[in-house]
């Protein structure tokens, strides 16, 4: 699924999510975003690449252009959002809603609401809440490893070290856009929103982190 489709499913998922309902996600609320967080977003799109920015190699003063629109984009939801903060691998989410949806305020109702698919604490500002958060997906991804993979499970837990919160962490804040390719990434985010866009109820434990893992 490429293009205006794709565009038109995300788009949809995200207006008619039942989890979270904020039809003001686009509207600046004059939150004030701390001289470190504009230089930590700076610092982090300076290195988003132009695979991720366009889905392709573009020239460097597009990828100058495109980087300023996407880091413009954080900047803003940041001013509108009371409870989460900026987290490094959030610029790869900005800059792939924006590549994919191509309108800006589309593109951040899109962003506000993949964020939150797996457990929104994961950027939360509180550092209890955040690893309560990534406490919590890990042991859900230990209980599907252990009903799928009873051996993976067995050697996990052999080990004197707990990967599983690392995992989580690593793969959800930026929702796998850093260890899948470009596209593979995209067919995931594909998967999960379709999924939502046609109404589906999450059952028991598996909601839509159940879906991503």
């Amino acid at each position: 699924m490429t293009g205006a489709a794709r565009a038109d499913q995300w788009l949809a998922a995200a207006v008619a999510s039942k989890k979270f309902e904020r039809p003001d996600a686009v509207v600046a609320k004059n939150q004030v975003v701390s001289e470190e967080i504009h230089r930590q977003v700076d610092m982090d799109m300076a290195r988003t690449y132009s695979k991720m920015l366009f889905g392709h190699q573009a020239p460097e003063n597009e990828v100058v252009h495109r980087r300023q629109q996407v880091t413009n984009l954080m900047i803003k939801w940041l001013e509108g959002e009371e409870t989460l903060t900026y987290m490094q691998g959030m610029n790869h989410v900005m800059a792939t809603c924006f590549r994919e949806i191509g309108e800006e305020n589309a593109a951040m109702k899109v962003f506000d609401h993949v964020i939150r698919q797996a457990d929104e604490n994961l950027f939360h500002s509180d550092g209890d809440k955040f690893f309560a958060a990534n406490q919590g997906l890990a042991e859900k991804l230990r209980e599907m490893i252990g009903k799928e993979s009873p051996k993976v499970a067995e050697r996990l837990a052999e080990g004197d070290i707990d990967y599983l919160p690392m995992l989580v962490q690593n793969w959800l804040i930026d929702i796998f856009l850093h260890v899948l390719p470009t596209e593979a990434a995209a067919r995931l985010w594909d998967h999960v929103l379709a999924s939502e866009g046609e109404s589906y109820e999450p059952q028991d434990s598996r909601s839509t982190h159940g879906c991503f893992f």
